[in-house]
C-alpha cells in the first residue's frame, strides 16, 4: 500500500509539474467548493477520457486526475488556494511595476 501511495505521489508531482496550477488545469478559480471541483472534473473526464472519445489524450487525462486528487483533499486545496493567491499577487505586483515604468 505504501509503495502504491508513493508511486501515485510521484506521478502526481510529475503531472503537476507539467500542468502547473490544479485550478488552471480544471478551469476553476481558487477557493471553489469541493462539489464544484467534482462537477468540473466529471465534465472534463467525459470530454477527455481516451476510452470515451476519439480525441481523448492520456496525458491530459492524467493532468486532470492529478489536479482533481489534489483539490478534493481539504488540506491540499487550502495549500493550492494560498499558492494561487501568491501567484496572483506576484503577477499583479509585476504588472504594477511595469505600468510605473520600473520594469521593461
Amino acid at each position: 500500500m505504501l509503495a502504491s501511495r508513493r508511486g501515485r505521489a510521484v506521478v502526481a508531482a510529475r503531472v503537476r509539474g507539467l500542468c502547473g496550477c490544479p485550478y488552471e488545469t480544471l478551469g476553476l478559480r481558487p477557493g471553489v467548493p469541493t462539489a464544484d471541483v467534482r462537477h468540473k472534473y466529471l465534465q472534463l473526464a467525459r470530454q477527455n477520457h481516451p476510452d470515451a472519445t476519439h480525441r481523448g489524450c492520456p496525458e491530459r487525462m492524467a493532468q486532470i486526475n492529478a489536479a482533481y486528487e489534489r483539490l478534493v483533499d481539504p488540506q491540499h486545496q487550502a495549500e493550492e488556494a494560498a499558492a494561487a493567491e501568491r501567484r496572483r499577487a506576484s503577477t499583479a505586483g509585476s504588472a504594477a511595476l511595469a505600468e510605473a515604468g520600473h520594469v521593461k
